[in-house]
């Protein structure tokens, strides 16, 4: 099992509203594509997700051994087309599409294609706040649509995420 902490000390606030959004979309959306969600909980400090392991490896790793394939390359961009797809049918965005996120299970048959580490958002609920204010600290800035770093003023979508696609 994986468990995710977030923090709930004021400087975190925002990341345990996240939390809690993730916990609730996960339990909607169970079906293969996702990490499975076992717990969502809080204590007096912290709240939590308890995900399911996937045996495999990150799109990441995968890439530092060399170019995949044409078929494979395809093969995982229809996988990831369909999750969102999932995703967007639910109004909602993964907003962090990056190849470390993408994980290959290649012990199943048909591979299965997990994507990890989601910012949720319920595309209703997009507001400004979620656009140019966000802090990108990590490598996901490589992969993010010009709207969600605020170098455009359009709103974050659908199409931000298959950005992220094109991009990844």
């Amino acid at each position: 099992a994986i468990l995710k902490i977030y923090p709930t000390n004021s400087q975190l606030v925002d990341d345990w509203k996240s939390a809690q959004h993730d916990g609730t979309v996960l339990k909607e959306l169970q079906d293969g594509q996702f990490l499975r969600l076992y717990h969502f909980g809080q204590t007096e400090n912290v709240t939590f997700s308890l995900f399911e392991y996937v045996q495999g490896q990150s799109l990441k790793d995968l890439l530092t051994q060399g170019a995949l394939p044409l078929e494979t390359t395809f093969d995982i961009g229809l996988k990831i087309l369909r999750t969102l797809q999932t995703l967007h049918q639910n109004n909602l965005l993964h907003r962090n599409i990056k190849p470390s996120n993408v994980i290959l299970n290649t012990d199943l048959s048909p591979s299965r294609i997990s994507l990890i580490d989601p910012d949720f958002i319920r595309t209703s609920i997009v507001e400004e706040s979620h656009q140019s204010s966000q802090l990108l600290i990590d490598d996901r800035i490589h992969y993010s649509a010009p709207e969600q770093l605020g170098v455009l003023d359009s709103p974050i979508d659908e199409r931000s995420d298959l950005y992220e696609l094109g991009i990844l």
